[in-house]
C-alpha cells in the first residue's frame, strides 16, 4: 500500500530539489512511515499491559536506526538506549549482539570522541525493507 504513494511522493520533493527519484529512496520514505506507525503502536500497547511484557529492544533499536536513516538523523547509543524501551544495560547488551551479528555497526562522532553513533548495515536495512514490505504492502 505504501509504495503506491511512496514513488509520487518523492517524485514531487525531486522535482523542488532537481534529486533523481530511486527505488531505494522511494522506498524508504513510505516503509519509514510504516515503520514509524508500527513504533508508535507498539508504545501504546506497552501502556496498556504490564511492563516489561512485550519487550523487544533488539526490534526496536533496528526500527530506530531505520527511521532515523530515513530522515537522515544520526543515532548515537544513548539515544538507540532509550529507543529500546528497555533497561541501559539491557539496551547496551542487545547492540553488542547486533553488532557481533553484523547488523550495525558502531561509528566514532568526529566533534566528540565521547560519543558514539550506530549505523545500520546494508543486509539489515534490506531485510527491514522486506519485513515492512510483507506487513504493511
Amino acid at each position: 500500500m505504501w509504495r503506491r504513494y511512496a514513488g509520487e511522493i518523492a517524485n514531487r520533493a525531486n522535482a523542488f530539489t532537481g534529486a533523481d527519484a530511486t527505488r531505494p529512496a522511494t522506498a524508504a520514505l513510505g516503509a519509514s512511515d510504516c515503520a514509524k506507525r508500527y513504533l508508535r503502536q507498539r508504545r501504546r500497547r506497552e501502556e496498556r499491559f504490564p511492563s516489561g511484557l512485550f519487550a523487544d529492544p533488539a526490534w526496536d533499536i533496528l526500527l530506530d536506526l531505520y527511521i532515523c536513516e530515513a530522515e537522515a538523523r544520526r543515532v548515537s547509543v544513548s539515544d538507540a538506549c532509550r529507543a529500546s524501551a528497555v533497561p541501559e544495560s539491557t539496551a547496551l547488551r542487545c547492540i553488542r549482539s547486533m553488532i557481533a551479528h553484523g547488523l550495525i555497526s558502531r561509528e566514532g562522532s568526529m566533534s566528540d570522541r565521547r560519543v558514539k553513533y550506530l549505523v545500520l548495515a546494508d543486509g539489515a536495512r534490506e531485510m527491514i525493507s522486506y519485513w515492512i514490505e510483507e506487513t504493511f504492502g
